[in-house]
């Protein structure tokens, strides 16, 4: 009728067969009703959207379906994103921890210019000096590498161990008052970090100004006894050497054993060696396996006091804070912390604020700051549908997270290993087939490679591939592989 085409709707309801109709299926929706319908539906989806937000964890504020300007299309594009907070925003320990970092750069900034003056690390050149600590005064060295160890060193090796021993002890006069600091040590596979360790442990127990008598390696269990036989390797010849005793759990699988293991290696000093698992289970606090005596001992020995330095090999396995073992790792009390790793980043800014937890409590802030100033402004920069402005900020605070980094993560890649490689040289040669494998090749294409309609499928072409590739090998290794393929079938039929 005239007055239903003005003031209503006509709406099919879906059916649930195709092409059925019926009048049945008609109803009428006024506009009134449809407004209001229309409405309840947009505050539903206001309602969701937030709630999505808030378990997400992610600071992002949702805009309204009005609000199109710079609205991204599809799922998973770029996002108004809160402002990024103020410094005077920030919670009082991040403040604290950044202000420590600032403080600590410009000493270390100003002792490495006298450094150089005094003791440079040339590149290329066989190294026969590793100063690590001197008396700016006087000038004279306080703290030195052994030389056997320096002189076995590439040039990035020496600066690794000097990294190292700036980001956790910095110097002698820095030890009496401060409880150190932690780095990140990420040099690719292959480069030595575990030498540099293992350079730095031995410096540090044969000084006895440093007044550090314990260090703890964790590692995967895989890699226990690697480390074991490093420590063996490269302690063996250098003087004092074999005065440093390591200490592994490997063979004592009793707790009592374990025990006494780690109560010896704190009363007398040196290196224990432990994989991440065990260490996981010796110091849950909850755990009601073991009697009174051994948990005490166990916490005592790991947790607090626990070592004066500790080393976490392939910390990338460090990447999420709610897991047992950051849990465990993190009540370690000192704070004079290495991390060892390859792959310190792997595109996850979330896993690596972990790592940098661990090393630099709060220099990054608490987790929702850390989201605000880092990850959600970097991220929404790189989406297909980011603005110009996106961009600026994402590349403004990438930089800023760098220069925050730069005095607590050292990298190194291949690349300061070209001036020690020889130059590189490729040669193809060419070799003739012989009579007889030419007569094998010839066989082949006759017999096996043509078909009917001279097509041949990918599969067909890789065994064609397979079977030519023994002949130009040599003749041999196609009788080998037609006796394997022989003695296969006759299995089969015996069985």
């Amino acid at each position: 009728s005239s007055s239903e085409s003005s003031g209503s709707v006509i709406i099919k309801k879906k059916k649930r067969k195709k092409n059925e109709t019926s009048d049945s299926d008609v109803i009428t929706i006024s506009e009134d009703d449809k407004k209001k319908k229309k409405r309840k539906k947009q505050r539903n989806l206001s309602s969701d959207s937030s709630d999505e937000s808030n378990e997400s964890g992610d600071d992002v504020i949702n805009i309204s379906q009005k609000s199109t300007q710079g609205e991204s299309p599809g799922k998973g594009g770029r996002k108004n994103i809160r402002k990024v907070l103020t410094k005077h925003e920030l919670a009082a320990a991040t403040k604290a921890a950044a202000k420590e970092e600032e403080e600590r750069k410009k000493r270390i900034a100003a002792r490495q210019k006298l450094f150089n003056e005094m003791f440079e690390i040339k590149e290329a050149e066989v190294l026969q000096k590793l100063v690590l600590d001197f008396d700016p005064e006087t000038k004279t060295e306080l703290i030195s590498v052994d030389h056997d160890l320096v002189t076995k060193m590439k040039p990035h090796q020496a600066k690794g161990v000097k990294f190292m021993w700036d980001s956790c002890f910095e110097s002698l006069s820095q030890l009496k008052t401060k409880k150190g600091s932690g780095c990140i040590l990420a040099h690719c596979m292959g480069l030595g970090k575990t030498f540099q360790v293992i350079s730095l442990v031995h410096t540090i127990l044969k000084h006895k100004d440093t007044h550090v008598k314990t260090v703890l390696v964790v590692c995967p269990l895989s890699t226990v006894l690697n480390w074991y036989s490093e420590f063996d390797k490269w302690l063996d010849d250098v003087a004092g050497g074999r005065d440093i005793k390591v200490f592994h759990l490997t063979k004592h699988k009793r707790d009592y054993e374990r025990s006494k293991q780690l109560l010896q290696w704190h009363e007398i000093g040196g290196v224990m060696i432990l994989g991440y698992e065990l260490f996981r289970i010796l110091t849950n606090p909850t755990t009601k396996k073991y009697r009174l005596k051994l948990k005490n001992d166990f916490q005592r020995t790991l947790i607090d006091p626990g070592a004066d330095l500790v080393v976490c090999d392939e910390g990338h396995m460090l990447k999420n804070e709610s897991t047992v073992l950051s849990k465990a790792m993190s009540r370690i009390k000192t704070l004079r912390r290495i991390v060892l790793t390859g792959t310190p980043m792997q595109n996850n800014l979330k896993e690596y604020h972990c790592m940098v937890q661990f090393v630099k409590p709060n220099l990054l802030g608490t987790r929702k700051e850390f989201l605000n100033q880092f990850v959600n402004p970097i991220t929404n920069g790189q989406f297909v549908d980011s603005t110009e402005s996106d961009v600026k900020v994402m590349k403004r605070r990438a930089h800023v997270l760098h220069k925050m980094l730069e005095g607590l993560v050292q990298r190194f890649d291949y690349s300061v290993l070209t001036p020690f490689l020889p130059p590189k040289h490729e040669y193809v040669i060419s070799l003739r087939l012989t009579e007889v494998q030419v007569r094998l090749y010839q066989f082949y294409l006759n017999n096996f490679s043509q078909t009917s309609n001279h097509t041949r499928t990918g599969s067909q072409l890789f065994s064609d591939w397979q079977a030519l590739g023994r002949i130009w090998t040599h003749p041999r290794v196609l009788k080998m592989s037609t006796d394997k393929a022989e003695k296969e079938r006759e299995k089969q039929r015996l069985e």
